[in-house]
């Protein structure tokens, strides 16, 4: 994620291709998705949801994140190696 941050803040924001500004909003949004629970739990009380389901909720969507996450943080790599190597590599004109 560094190395398309870095990518991306070299280049400016405008001249980075459209595909890999969706890709870093989706990683930030899907990284929120994943701790807003976590965070939230905290100010919910058991009785807040019935026969304790609390649990149940909270871990079905935080298991579906992890998927999500994993999966994004296979093609980030991927993606980050491309771009490592043609920022290392320069370009001939």
């Amino acid at each position: 994620m560094a190395v398309i941050g870095i990518f991306a803040y070299q280049r400016g924001w405008n001249q980075t291709p459209y595909w890999i500004r969706q890709y870093i909003w989706c990683a930030v949004v899907l990284e929120v998705m994943m701790w807003l629970p976590l965070i939230a739990l905290r100010f919910f009380l058991p009785s807040d949801f019935p026969m304790g389901q609390t649990f149940d909720f909270f871990a079905f969507i935080y298991l579906v994140i992890v998927f999500l996450d994993e999966i994004l943080v296979w093609l980030g790599i991927a993606i980050a190696a491309v771009l490592l190597v043609g920022m290392l590599i320069p370009a001939r004109t």
